[in-house]
């Protein structure tokens, strides 16, 4: 039987756990709402506005056109970054999770980001149930982001007692090199249509992940049962 509080699983946060496609409308609507409260103007009109622009258009300068440069959008942006968003854990993300967790796997978190924004996230999210505060590695707060090693060796410092670690994610451009180079398993959760980058890069061999899944619901018994186990 496999030892499994030996293991250590790390996911990737953005586009691996949620949708960032949902933090960004969460972001364009909760700035149209303050703002037109702010300003009394329909709420209506500037949500339109940002979930709508004019082709070509950021809806910040869109909002920034509508609301006659009332408000610029290097604050738009600022109440962006800082809002708590409305967000909910999808429910293979939340199965996985568990599973992992009953079982006694070691559960990690390294993402890219700014201190408030990724901390919200994973707050509105509600993943400090299942990754204890110092195994949550953000990049603004540890001081390097996934195109370096250090993180990965930071986290390997954390659980040296560890003798098998998985690394989850989604973007081949920095979610898989490094840990591939210290002997991680590496898995990338296929891109539903709703990710915000490609996955699709010309990219040496190094940067693509040892194995793709096409949902978090497989991702157990992979771990259960070694890297070895069939998933799809």
């Amino acid at each position: 039987m496999r030892d499994l509080s030996r293991v250590l699983v790390a996911f990737d946060l953005d586009d691996t756990l949620y949708k960032e496609c949902d933090y960004v409308e969460s972001g364009y609507l909760y700035v149209a709402r303050k703002l037109a409260r702010q300003l009394h103007v329909p709420v209506e009109a500037t949500v339109e506005v940002v979930l709508a622009p004019e082709a070509g258009k950021h809806p910040f300068d869109a909002l920034h056109d509508y609301l006659d440069g009332a408000v610029s959008v290097e604050r738009m942006v600022g109440i962006y970054r800082e809002h708590m968003p409305y967000l909910v854990l999808p429910a293979e993300s939340r199965r996985c999770l568990d599973m992992l967790l009953a079982a006694g796997v070691r559960l990690a978190l390294i993402t890219d980001g700014r201190h408030v924004g990724q901390w919200n996230k994973i707050r509105a999210l509600g993943l400090e149930r299942y990754f204890k505060k110092e195994y949550i590695s953000v990049s603004a707060d540890v001081g390097y982001d996934k195109n370096h090693i250090e993180p990965w060796l930071r986290m390997e410092s954390l659980t040296p007692d560890c003798d098998e670690r998985w690394y989850v994610g989604d973007n081949p451009r920095k979610d898989f090199r490094y840990p591939r180079h210290l002997g991680w398993h590496t898995v990338m959760l296929a891109d539903d249509g709703r990710n915000i980058k490609t996955q699709h890069v010309d990219l040496p061999d190094e940067f693509y992940a040892e194995m793709t899944i096409k949902s978090l619901d497989s991702l157990p018994d992979k771990i259960f049962f070694g890297p070895d186990a069939t998933i799809s």
